[in-house]
């Protein structure tokens, strides 16, 4: 098979509610691709049957390039992603998250802006308003708030479930990065842009999967992103 152009990665853990049928998606948003790609499956250790499914989906695709990564523990989705990116082939790498709740149709922005010359592409979600969505729209804007008063990074949402990059550009200081959870999308753009590398922010309608159970926890959740913060504030003016 001819070398991808685009290396698309979906890191999984208990996915089994939503993983057909937003592969299914993905694959149809990607037949109109005019340019090769594959697919990198990584597998955080799955609890249910997200394995079994990524084994069937490999089995009745053989036509397209895949890859699985089936991690042996849980090491958290900042080092599943990672793993993918050091896996890809392609020169344009990145990630959307496996419950579409921003759709596979804007991965040809985000294709298009590396190469047109940007190192990184990420999401800034635009939320449908609806009681489904108010709790990660208070999570989300609160942490925007404390990230710019924190680290004053001069972006609007680092926690985005879509990123693309110039995969070199990624991989030169991918491996700085500490924290090997949700934090790394943080960490990651924050490196990035203190690096000195072009960040694209693309708007990206965000739309809540009502098939997957919501894994937004206000209180746990805030602590989590305050005490990364705190940490890695040092580091972030040292850089």
């Amino acid at each position: 098979m001819d070398k991808p152009k685009l290396s698309i990665i979906l890191a999984c853990y208990n996915e089994s509610s939503h993983l057909q049928k937003s592969f299914q998606a993905l694959k149809d948003m990607l037949s109109h691709a005019n340019f090769t790609y594959e697919i990198i499956m990584v597998d955080d250790k799955s609890t249910d049957r997200t394995p079994e499914i990524l084994q069937d989906i490999i089995k009745q695709h053989p036509d397209m390039q895949i890859k699985l990564i089936p991690h042996d523990r849980n090491t958290g989705r900042g080092r599943a992603v990672t793993d993918g990116f050091k896996a890809a082939g392609a020169d344009i790498a990145g990630y959307i998250d496996v419950d579409l709740e921003i759709d596979a149709v804007y991965l040809y922005a985000f294709y298009h802006a590396i190469r047109e010359g940007f190192d990184a592409a990420i999401g800034e979600r635009v939320s449908r308003l609806g009681l489904h969505s108010i709790a990660r729209i208070f999570t989300g804007r609160s942490y925007n708030m404390l990230m710019r008063a924190f680290i004053d990074l001069p972006l609007h949402d680092t926690e985005s479930g879509i990123k693309f990059f110039d995969r070199q550009k990624l991989l030169s200081i991918v491996d700085s990065v500490h924290d090997p959870h949700w934090f790394w999308d943080t960490e990651i753009c924050a490196r990035m842009y203190k690096a000195g590398y072009t960040i694209k922010e693309i708007p990206c309608i965000y739309a809540r999967n009502r098939h997957k159970k919501s894994t937004v926890k206000l209180i746990q959740d805030s602590i989590y992103y305050f005490k990364n913060l705190i940490k890695f504030r040092k580091v972030y003016k040292s850089l």
